[in-house]
């Protein structure tokens, strides 16, 4: 029986749930592009020793930068729709986001 996939969907969901107060269905894509991100890398690192190589424009390069661009695209989403909550007094601050919103929120004023 392999139980991998389930390991990797129950670590995913304690992240998530820890770090920003979500199930795990809705960072799931942020999980999923790291995993192909860490293959990209893996590959990549396979051809360092080219100075840099990173910065050439091959086809794994500019999918890595898609990958970096979607994961920061979807994490501003969960920090600006919690962010809104907040504002409008229906967010907790019991996980990781939601205290780091909130003292970054008491500073602020």
């Amino acid at each position: 029986m392999d139980v991998w996939p389930d390991m990797q969907s129950l670590t995913g969901d304690v992240i998530s749930r820890a770090a920003f107060g979500s199930s795990y269905l809705e960072g799931r894509r942020i999980f999923q592009l790291q995993g192909e991100q860490l293959e990209l890398v893996l590959l990549a690192m396979s051809k360092m020793h080219i100075p840099g190589y990173f910065f050439l424009p091959t086809r794994a390069n500019r999918r890595m930068k898609q990958i970096a661009a979607e994961i920061e695209r979807v994490l501003k989403g969960i920090v600006a729709k919690r962010e809104n909550a907040m504002r409008a007094g229906e967010a907790t601050s019991d996980d990781l986001l939601g205290l780091l919103l909130e003292s970054n929120m008491a500073h602020c004023r």
